[in-house]
């Protein structure tokens, strides 16, 4: 499987290969901000929940590097954002890895009655 690539805040980002525990991450946060949109949790929870998604998918030590040293001290548009393009790019891969099993498939003949 090819590595997946992305650029966060100028920096090129390596991330995981697609797997259900990722898939399992993106919900949380999908959910996280269901609920901030419905008013049943505070933006610091739904933040909180990003950065955790970053954490579990990246490791401390990269979020660190590519967005700020804690939750506390960067800056939220930057790891806001940072979370978009990485589901965006997964989003890319599964589309383009269907695209291909599209372009794969045998072409069907379509018959006229007579």
């Amino acid at each position: 499987m090819e590595k997946i690539y992305t650029m966060i805040n100028g920096k090129r980002v390596e991330l995981p290969q697609y797997t259900m525990k990722v898939i399992d991450l993106i919900d949380r946060v999908i959910n996280a901000e269901r609920e901030l949109r419905k008013g049943n949790t505070s933006a610091r929870e739904c933040m909180t929940a990003e950065y955790q998604f970053l954490i579990d998918l990246l490791g401390e030590e990269k979020v660190s590097e590519v967005f700020g040293p804690n939750l506390e001290e960067m800056d939220m548009t930057i790891m806001i954002g940072g979370v978009y393009v990485i589901i965006q790019r997964y989003t890319l891969e599964a589309e383009q890895a269907k695209g291909s099993v599209d372009r794969y498939k045998r072409p069907t003949k379509k018959y006229k009655r007579r």
